[in-house]
This record gives C-alpha cells, sequence and structure tokens, in this order.
C-alpha cells in the first residue's frame, strides 16, 4: 500500500467514466505512480484517496454532480486560480465557450484534487501545464537535497503562509491564506515578500483614485443570478470584499487569489440587481480605463447604449464603420453593441463576441488573469 505522501515517488488517481481507455499522456517521463480508476464513484474516490495520494483528478461527466458540490462534500479547502488557469488554456482549444466549463480545486486531507469535465484535451492539459512539472521539479530538487539535509518542509501536508494584509483591515478578518509550494512543489502561488512597509500595487492606486474604502466581506451582486457563467467565475475569486466611494455608493471587489498581494487581479462590480445594471471595472490595469458598463454610471465609464463612436476615434483613430454603442473598453479595443450582439472593434477589424453575457464572461475569464 502507498505510504500516504510518501517522500518516494508522486502518486495519482484517476477517476475516469466507463468506457474511457487509459490516457497515453500518463507514460510521463516524470517519477510517478498512477492509478486509473474507471467508472468509480467520484465522491467515494475522493474520501478514499485523500491524504493517500498527492493528486487526485476526477473526471466526472454527470451534469447534477459539479464540481463545486463534489468538493463541498469532502470539505475542501478551495484554492483559487486554478479554474481559471484551465479555462485559460481550454480557450485556446474552444474560444470563448471555455467560459462556461465548470472546473473545481481544492485541498482534501494533503491531496491536490481536480474536478474536471469529461473532456479529454482539458484533462491532459491540467496534468502538462499543473501537475508535471512540479512532479519534475520536486524529484530534481529531492535528488539534489536528499544527501544534504533533512527536509524542512514536512511532505504530510501543503504549507500554507498568510498573506500581507492590506492597511485598515482588522486582524481577525485576514482569514485568507495564500498557498505556497508544498514539499512536493505542488501548489500555487509564492510566499509573500517581506518588505520594510507596505507594497502599492495598480489596484491599490486605483482605489485611492476613485475614492474607494475597503470594507467588509461581501457576496457577489444579486445581478449575477441571471448570469450563470460569469457567476462561476467570479466565485473563484480568493476574496470578496465591499467597497464604498466617496458619494457612499457601494460596490464588491474580487481578488484573485486575494485583495492583499500588489499583483493581485481585482475586478470591481457594481451591487447591481439586474445584469443590465452591472457595471465592471478591471483595477489592476490602471491607469488605464479598462471595464464594462451597465445602465448606470461606472468609474471611468459612460453607459452602455452611449454611443460609441467619438471614443472609438479617440482610442483607436476611427470608428466602427458599421456602428454600434457603448458596451466595454480597454487599452486597444472598444466593445460595441450592434443587434443585441458584442463585437470588438480594434480600429481596423470587428470581431464578434456573442451575446452580452458571453461577451462578460470572456472578459471576466481574460481580466480575472492578466
Amino acid at each position: 500500500m502507498t505510504t500516504p505522501l510518501s517522500p518516494g515517488a508522486p502518486t495519482l488517481t484517476l477517476t475516469l467514466p466507463a468506457g474511457r481507455p487509459r490516457p497515453a499522456w500518463l507514460a510521463s517521463p516524470a517519477p510517478l505512480e498512477a492509478t486509473v480508476r474507471e467508472g468509480a464513484d467520484p465522491l467515494a474516490v475522493i474520501e478514499a484517496q485523500a491524504g493517500v495520494d498527492d493528486v487526485i483528478i476526477v473526471v466526472c461527466a454527470d451534469p447534477d454532480r459539479p464540481p463545486a458540490a463534489l468538493l463541498a462534500a469532502t470539505a475542501a479547502q478551495a484554492l483559487p486560480g486554478v479554474g481559471e488557469r484551465l479555462r485559460a488554456l481550454l480557450t485556446t482549444r474552444i474560444g470563448p465557450q471555455a467560459a462556461f466549463v465548470l472546473i473545481g480545486a481544492g485541498w482534501v486531507k494533503g491531496s491536490l484534487v481536480l474536478v474536471l469535465p469529461d473532456r479529454p484535451a482539458l484533462v491532459e492539459d491540467a496534468f502538462a501545464d499543473l501537475i508535471q512539472p512540479r512532479f519534475a521539479a520536486a524529484a530534481a530538487l529531492a535528488a539534489a537535497s536528499s544527501a544534504a539535509a533533512p527536509a524542512l518542509i514536512p511532505a504530510s501536508s501543503p504549507t500554507l503562509v498568510p498573506a500581507p494584509t492590506l492597511g485598515g483591515l482588522a486582524p481577525e478578518e485576514d482569514a485568507t491564506q495564500a498557498f505556497t509550494v508544498d514539499a512536493r512543489g505542488i501548489g500555487a502561488g509564492e510566499p509573500p515578500t517581506q518588505t520594510d512597509g507596505p507594497v502599492e500595487g495598480a489596484w491599490h492606486r486605483a482605489m485611492g483614485a476613485l475614492g474607494l474604502q475597503l470594507g467588509a466581506r461581501a457576496h457577489l451582486p444579486p445581478a449575477l443570478d441571471r448570469l450563470a457563467p460569469v457567476r462561476n467565475l467570479l466565485e473563484q475569486a480568493g476574496e470578496l470584499r465591499r467597497a464604498t466611494d466617496a458619494e457612499g455608493e457601494g460596490w464588491v471587489l474580487a481578488g484573485f487569489p486575494d485583495l492583499r498581494s500588489p499583483h493581485a487581479k481585482v475586478l470591481l462590480l457594481s451591487e447591481a440587481e439586474e445584469p443590465e445594471g452591472l457595471v465592471l471595472r478591471a483595477l489592476h490595469r490602471h491607469p488605464r480605463v479598462v471595464g464594462v458598463a451597465g445602465d448606470r454610471a461606472g468609474p471611468g465609464l459612460p453607459l452602455r447604449g452611449d454611443p460609441a463612436g467619438a471614443l472609438s476615434e479617440e482610442l483607436l483613430g476611427q470608428a466602427d464603420p458599421e456602428g454600434g454603442s457603448f458596451f466595454g473598453r480597454e487599452a486597444a479595443a472598444v466593445w460595441l453593441l450592434r443587434a443585441g450582439r458584442v463585437f470588438r472593434w480594434d480600429g481596423r477589424h470587428s470581431s464578434p463576441m456573442g451575446t452580452p453575457s458571453q461577451a462578460l464572461a470572456s472578459l471576466c475569464l481574460e481580466w480575472s488573469q492578466r
């Protein structure tokens, strides 16, 4: 029997729907002991292998068992950012539809658990991009250090290092933890850099410029109840907090991976009741104004549906000859509404981006990553 998270070769259990062959990518040059469970109950596999295997990948084809539900049933400690990373990879294969793909990731008893849809290419990407490099790096590190000194980090569980706090927050509010690499090199993020004082990022400067004050923990706005793909993406944020502007208006901040790091990707959302009223701005792109408009004034954004010709000429040198009203903007493009569809105009080409909800999901996915 495999010793739980032992210092030997890393172990992985892959659970596949019935009838799926063993993937060829499991024949990896990196040291790996892999077990494939075909047709097994995903929840039973997680419960049985958590604390035994380093990584558990569950491929679930049951629409009634979404990743969030499976992870919640195992009391997993959520691992923000993984879903966004894999959806970004999948975008190169299937385009904006990747925003609709549900992905779950978390720690269960020291094991990294990934819950993925039945998409073989995505499963292979997850292994190649997230798992295999860390297995190989950890093996090289272990080989180099085994004769020199005992490991400084126990292999029993991932190491957690508290992230630096943002000034003004009470210590008891700072419960979010940032993952660092564990003894096997499996994890996400890096330990915070120690400095002589607070480090200010672009999103901090944006908050100052907009007169925003960070407040208590928050929930996503009700408008997202009718925008399921966007909600699914924003629920992967490592931290949600309310912010208040100088007029007392409330906003929601979504931080990837948190609202502490100066390098965090931070999205500002209006507390809208209806999808048409949702305003979104990527604060980490400051001083550039990057965001999506709603039917209320947003910070540095016109109203959705306002004429976009003058702004297009100012940013890009010319307006889209096919016309369209304002939907959103970024550094090198304007997003236009035309006949109920969204188009991206870069000054030369107009590219279709689908319905407003599809375009919003694509933009959220992009802006939460970079």
